[in-house]
């Protein structure tokens, strides 16, 4: 799969910031402290980089994405990123408290490679933050049409999901929806619900090592 300049510039233009607003960002920050509030945080295939850079005012951040394009990018800010993947993550064991995979881990081929190595680089009792789209629900049959990404590989249903991260050692702490569009190209909806979260278009997921 090519995720080099031009896949980003087809999905994300030339900066992230439209599809990544501070709400978004912010969400996403303290879901995560409600659980860990500082240590070091690996964000794996962090793009443009946004809520690397967002989280690092709280966390010690490191990054890994596939692409060698956004982590030439992102190393002239944050020097601890490195090129890898998510089942080759390029740091030792035990190394650090969170790691976060946000819109990434349907783009991963090897799954089981991939839960292992998020074992393996987590402390005790680490925390795995993984926000996804989803393909069931009553919002399923529209995120199918509408889904242009090709590189899209796991199109899974909430419950498939819950079960691999459950088949795979961890323990769900919270989930949630997530209602999100963007308008015009320029107005990005971003909302986070439990009261309907069985038929949001992707869901965030909170689960322990």
């Amino acid at each position: 799969m090519d995720f080099e300049k031009g896949y980003f510039e087809k999905h994300y233009g030339d900066n992230s910031s439209t599809k990544n607003p501070v709400r978004k960002l912010n969400f996403i920050l303290n879901e995560i402290k409600k659980h860990k509030r500082e240590g070091k945080l690996l964000d794996i295939g962090f793009g443009y980089g946004a809520f690397l850079l967002y989280a690092k005012k709280d966390f010690q951040v490191y990054g890994v994405d596939y692409s060698s394009y956004t982590v030439a990018k992102m190393q002239q800010q944050i020097k601890t990123v490195k090129q890898g993947s998510a089942e080759n993550i390029p740091f030792g064991d035990n190394f650090f408290d969170v790691v976060t995979l946000l819109d990434v881990l349907e783009h991963v081929p090897g799954l089981d490679k991939a839960f292992s190595e998020f074992k393996r680089v987590l402390k005790k009792d680490g925390i795995l933050m993984l926000l996804l789209p989803v393909y069931d629900g009553v919002s399923g049959p529209f995120i199918r049409i509408l889904d242009n990404d090709k590189t899209h590989i796991h199109k899974y249903s909430r419950r498939a999901w819950f079960r691999k991260i459950k088949e795979e050692g961890f323990s769900v702490l919270e989930w949630g929806g997530i209602f999100r569009y963007l308008f015009f190209g320029k107005y990005y909806l971003h909302l986070p619900t439990f009261v309907f979260r069985k038929h949001a278009p992707a869901i965030f997921v909170i689960a322990r090592k």
